[in-house]
C-alpha cells in the first residue's frame, strides 16, 4: 500500500501546530496535523498574549478563531511586590499597533484553533501520535492511531509537540531551559459582581 502524501505533516495540534496547519492549508498546501490528546487538558501555562503577539496573530489571519473564542482584552499589566501593587503598564503607551494584550483559556483556544485548521482544509488525526520519522526521498512519518500504524509521506515535517517533544528525541537534540525568573498569577471571575 502506498503511503498517503502531504506537503506538510505537523506533529502536535496545540496553539502553534494548529495555527500553522490552518494558515498553510488556507494557502493551498496539503497539511496533516497529528494530535495525541483526544481533548486538551487545562495545565498551568501562559494564558496571555502580549500586544505584539496579538498583532502577529491577527497578521497571520487568526482573527476569526480569536473572535470565536472571545478573548479578553487586557489594556494594562499591574506589577506587585510583597502583595501590593507598585506599578502598572498601559499597553497603549508601548504597543505599536495600539492593541492590548489578550487573555484566554489555553485549552479552549487549542480546541478552537484545531477546529479552525480543519475548516481551512487541514486533515486532523486525533487522538493519534507520531511515533517515528524516516528520511530518504521525502520524509516518511509513522503515526499510531487506535492501535493502527500508518505511514504518511511529507515534503516537510514540523515538530510542534511541546515540552516533552518526541521530535527532539528523534533528532537527538538537547533541551535547554532557562531558570524560572517570573511568576504570574490571576483570577477570572465570571457571572458575579464585585459590589
Amino acid at each position: 500500500m502506498t503511503a498517503r502524501s502531504f506537503d506538510v505533516v505537523i506533529a502536535g495540534g496545540g496553539l502553534a501546530g494548529s495555527s500553522l496547519g490552518g494558515v498553510l492549508a488556507r494557502c493551498g498546501l496539503g497539511v496533516l496535523v497529528v494530535e495525541k490528546e483526544s481533548g486538551f487538558r487545562d495545565r498551568i501555562r501562559g494564558e496571555l498574549s502580549f500586544p505584539w503577539g496579538h498583532s502577529e496573530a491577527l497578521r497571520a489571519g487568526l482573527g476569526e478563531p480569536l473572535q470565536q473564542l472571545g478573548v479578553v482584552p487586557l489594556p494594562e499589566m499591574g506589577f506587585y511586590e510583597k502583595g501590593r501593587r507598585v506599578d502598572g503598564l498601559a499597553w497603549g503607551s508601548i504597543s505599536i499597533d495600539g492593541l492590548p494584550a489578550i487573555g484566554f483559556s489555553h485549552p479552549r483556544l487549542q480546541e478552537v484553533l484545531l477546529s479552525w485548521a480543519e475548516s481551512q482544509g487541514a486533515t486532523v488525526l486525533r487522538p493519534a501520535k507520531v511515533v517515528g520519522v524516516g528520511d530518504g526521498q521525502g520524509a516518511t512519518v509513522s503515526v499510531r492511531s487506535g492501535g493502527t500504524l500508518s505511514d504518511y509521506r511529507a515534503r516537510l515535517v514540523v515538530g510542534a509537540d511541546g515540552k516533552t517533544s518526541g521530535v527532539r528525541r528523534w533528532l537527538q537534540a538537547e533541551t535547554v531551559t532557562d531558570p524560572e525568573h517570573h511568576r504570574f498569577g490571576g483570577l477570572l471571575l465570571s457571572g458575579g459582581s464585585l459590589g
